[in-house]
């Protein structure tokens, strides 16, 4: 019976450094997986920044592309226009 109680007082503050262990661990993890969830929420915002950013670039660039192909057909007119004088000048 003595061996028994022995037994049960060394094995018993081990079984519970154990559990502490265990616990202490599993308090990391979760530590460390909160950790990584903030991190992936500041990253998809940073992306989510980024992608409205490279939306207002693209609404530029169709904006630009529009003004440069008008001013382009307006200097066609003023060509035409121009070649239509200087024709009409050759003709008199």
């Amino acid at each position: 019976m003595r061996f028994v109680g022995y037994l049960a007082a060394t094995a018993l503050p081990l079984l519970v450094a154990a559990g502490c262990t265990i616990d202490d661990r599993i308090n990391e993890a979760m530590t460390t997986a909160n950790a990584a969830s903030a991190a992936a929420e500041r990253a998809s915002s940073v992306a989510d920044g980024a992608a409205a950013k490279a939306e207002q670039a693209a609404k530029a660039a169709e904006q630009a592309a529009s003004a440069a192909e008008q001013a382009a057909a307006e200097a066609k007119d003023a060509a035409d226009k121009a070649d239509r004088i200087f024709q009409k000048s050759l003709r008199k």
